[in-house]
């Protein structure tokens, strides 16, 4: 029996990580919620990094230049977070 694959595993990681990150409170949160946030962060990261693998096998360089930019962008606020959470 031949199954269709509708939705890609990269972008259902990008959701997964984007809702932990959404309803978690960072600054006023206790530290599980920092643990979700982070954990949040880091599952976005390999999301994009996996739909970033997909895109450029498909040769789509307009999708790959904002997945690009957001994975810099996640990774600088992740570290901030970082800091904030221990300093």
């Amino acid at each position: 029996m031949k199954t269709n694959k509708n939705i890609d595993d990269g972008i259902v990681e990008i959701m997964l990580g984007s809702v932990l990150i959404a309803i978690n409170n960072f600054s006023n949160g206790t530290l599980i919620e920092r643990i979700f946030v982070s954990l949040g962060f880091i599952i976005f990261n390999i999301g994009i990094f996996r739909t970033m693998l997909k895109y450029k096998a498909d040769n789509k360089k307009g999708m790959m230049i904002f997945l690009i930019i957001m994975n810099v962008v996640s990774i600088l606020v992740f570290i901030g977070l970082l800091y904030n959470t221990f300093f």
